[in-house]
């Protein structure tokens, strides 16, 4: 988080959590975080991995999904690379500021493939016995990293729950992310959901629920068409990322789908039993940002509209039912330069952009809003389908200029979700406006952007 200082000797290390950096009235790193809103840090992998060099952590570069360790954190991100208790420490340290400021800390855990499975301890314990197999006795690699770990087995689950207990207890994680958490099976993580809620029932499960395998197999894997099994369990909701996506980007058909995705997917079980479950993103590590999305292929819009379609969407996934997730960045317009795999590039492609959160000052302190209004505000936290389908109305205006979102409850919440140039007409009457970035002439309203209104009290 201290990229934007080039000089600093704690730059890229667990200590960076520390710096307390500011110019003029601009918060970076931790406090910016804590200003912003979020309550949750999900951190790349942090485990020992492969494919880079400890004591030159500037040499090579990935996102850490190459487990060798899975309980020794990486020495990448420490002063002292050749101490093991440095690493040890210093990450402690690093959780334990994070939690003084009232944030709490996601582990991205990688349990599904390791990174050279003919070397790893697994194979040199048991050979044959870690990994899954097909008909032929050939290593499946649903992965795509040519093995994948068979957490179906008696040991490989447990090693898998022990080590998730070991960082729950030893370092006081938050909430675990899973990686391509569809090649596990639905035995083990409900046991581990168990297990995590009997230590603290507000620790996070989530994970990357997409189906990898096919078949028979597929029945009992945690995959996000099995969510009925999991129900405990957050996935990320890739639907919701492709709806507002496309709504933000100035398209008005496939508003089913979009309309699912603002009501949790629950309804009729478009995915999930609970909203709680639905990871909502328009943005994360993975794929392009969503700015570099809204240039691409993209003659006609300006600069400025960019921005205001990015923040419809930012805004738009923020109050969706569900889990709002944000990647770094994604409120200031972070960009890879059009980038969809940068997990082996270079920090200077994945760095937090503080030069861009100075630009866009005026961008970020709106999302801060859009964060406390959905923090403050319990129509937000519909769960059920009974009490979405009871509360919930979506609707569009006649001439599809803007998307209505109206929550009811002890506060009567609407939404105007505009992603059109074209004017609308809405009779505001009736209604206090809790924010907006659209311009407002009596009833019509102009631009690219959102409105969030509060019913007046008869």
């Amino acid at each position: 988080f201290t990229s934007y200082f080039k000089n600093d000797p704690k730059r890229s290390t667990y200590l960076s959590f520390f710096e307390d950096h500011k110019e003029g009235k601009n918060e970076f790193g931790l406090k910016y975080l804590k200003q912003l809103g979020v309550t949750h840090i999900q951190i790349l992998p942090f485990y020992a991995f492969g494919g880079v060099d400890e004591n030159d952590r500037f040499k090579m570069y990935n996102w850490g999904y190459n487990p060798l360790e899975y309980n020794v954190p990486s020495g990448l991100y420490t002063t002292k690379p050749n101490d093991p208790y440095a690493r040890i420490n210093e990450l402690r340290k690093c959780i334990d500021m994070i939690h003084k400021e009232g944030l709490n800390v996601v582990m991205d855990v990688v349990y599904n493939h390791v990174y050279n499975p003919d070397t790893f301890p697994f194979e040199v314990l048991c050979p044959g016995y870690y990994y899954q197999y097909n008909r032929e006795g050939i290593r499946t690699a649903f992965s795509g990293c040519k093995n994948d770990v068979n957490s179906a087995k008696k040991m490989v689950k447990k090693f898998i729950m022990d080590s998730i207990m070991y960082w729950t207890n030893e370092f006081h994680i938050d909430g675990f992310r899973f990686d391509l958490m569809g090649i596990l099976d639905i035995e083990t993580m409900n046991e581990i959901s168990q297990d995590l809620s009997d230590i603290d029932p507000s620790i996070l499960i989530y994970g990357e629920g997409w189906k990898m395998l096919s078949g028979n197999a597929s029945d009992s894997m945690a995959h996000m068409y099995n969510r009925n099994v999991v129900r405990s369990i957050g996935f990320f909701n890739d639907r919701t990322r492709e709806a507002i996506r496309h709504f933000s980007k100035g398209n008005f058909d496939e508003i089913y789908r979009l309309k699912e995705t603002l009501r949790g997917s629950v309804v009729k079980r478009y995915l999930f039993k609970y909203a709680a479950q639905s990871i909502n993103y328009v943005e994360c590590h993975d794929d392009m940002t969503l700015y570099d999305f809204m240039k691409q292929d993209n003659e006609t819009m300006t600069e400025d509209e960019i921005k205001d379609r990015c923040l419809l969407a930012t805004s738009m996934n923020i109050l969706s039912l569900g889990m709002p997730f944000i990647h770094a960045g994604e409120e200031f317009f972070g960009t890879k330069g059009g980038n969809s795999n940068s997990y082996n590039t270079t920090d200077k492609m994945n760095m937090v952009d503080w030069g861009r959160m100075i630009e866009n000052k005026k961008y970020v302190d709106f999302i801060k809003k859009v964060i406390k209004i959905r923090k403050t505000y319990n129509e937000f936290k519909y769960n059920t389908e009974t009490d979405i389908l009871n509360n919930v109305v979506i609707s569009s205006l006649e001439d599809k200029s803007a998307l209505l979102y109206e929550l009811k409850g002890k506060n009567n919440l609407l939404m105007i979700f505009k992603n059109s140039k074209d004017e609308s007409i809405f009779d505001l009457s009736g209604y206090d406006v809790l924010l907006s970035n659209l311009d407002i002439d009596n009833n019509t309203i102009k631009g690219i952007g959102l409105m969030i209104l509060k019913e007046k009290k008869k």
